[in-house]
């Protein structure tokens, strides 16, 4: 599995799906059509693919990022917007005009838009579960989806790759080749160590033999410069974990507030670090 990405094909309606946007109450209702893969993986780089109907488990409790992540390693599907949701049913939106209330997707606000949309994202790709996105999320696209008006309101997804949703474009082409890389992700070993329903922050493990991942992910407006990871020892080793991705750094395009790759240190439990605003920093055990 390991060297594998697997393809959905999404028949949205028959499944029962766990909608990460809910869990966590972003605000934002995105996302994923997963049979582009090996474009955003980039040249030389295309994994096996293989393709399969995944038949969700039946109940899904809605009431804490704790018991949305939490059943993601049991045969589901994880995604932040489908084509249902992206303008066929009534009042739905594109997950960049939803993360900012309609407002004009320029400047500034484009930017706070796309921060929201990437760790939307990244919750679905680095989940347990079967990660699925909408054709156009890559680039930001802001049209809605409606079946039989589609052809009319088509947007430049080749061209806005090189244009207003390079960065992220980029930062989907980034985020699956970090999938791809940690067997970790393709594990099913989840373990929520963190929610903090205040701040909105949570933090969660991923590991598999020697690979392992902290991740820890803000849908707060503001960024926490020193904030505090405490767990059970047992549930976070002790020792050094090095940031290895971050959904704020510049390339896309964000306001590259972090831990500068550095090492941080864990102990009995507990670690500081500096997390971005509506973003996702994830630390390697090394």
């Amino acid at each position: 599995m390991s060297n594998q990405i697997q393809v959905v094909i999404c028949q949205a309606r028959s499944f029962r799906i766990a909608r990460l946007a809910t869990f966590f109450q972003l605000g934002v209702s995105s996302f994923l059509l997963a049979g582009d893969w090996p474009q955003f993986r980039g040249p030389n780089t295309s994994p096996a693919i293989s393709g399969r109907y995944i038949e969700a488990a039946p109940g899904c409790p809605r009431c804490s990022p704790r018991q949305g992540l939490g059943p993601t390693p049991l045969n589901k599907l994880v995604y932040s917007e489908c084509h249902d949701e992206a303008g066929n049913d009534s009042g739905s939106l594109r997950t960049l005009p939803c993360a900012v209330n309609s407002a004009p997707i320029i400047g500034a606000t484009r930017g706070y838009a796309e921060a929201r949309a990437r760790v939307a994202f990244s919750l679905s790709l680095f989940s347990a579960g079967t990660p699925m996105f909408f054709m156009g999320e890559e680039i930001g696209a802001q049209k809605i989806y409606v079946y039989n008006t589609f052809m009319a309101n088509r947007e430049d997804l080749f061209g806005e790759r090189t244009g207003n949703g390079a960065h992220l474009f980029r930062f989907y082409q980034d985020a699956i080749r970090f999938s791809g890389r940690h067997s970790a992700i393709s594990s099913r070993a989840i373990d929520i160590i963190h929610v903090n329903g205040d701040a909105r922050v949570v933090a969660f493990t991923r590991h598999a033999g020697t690979d392992n991942l902290l991740l820890v992910a803000s849908f707060n407006n503001q960024s926490f410069g020193s904030y505090s990871i405490q767990t059970d020892p047992s549930r976070l080793t002790d020792g050094s974990w090095l940031e290895s991705f971050n959904s704020d750094a510049t390339i896309y395009g964000g306001n590259n507030v972090g831990n500068a790759g550095g090492n941080l240190p864990a102990k009995n439990g507990q670690l500081q670090l500096c997390i971005p605003a509506n973003g996702i920093v994830i630390l390697a055990k090394v």
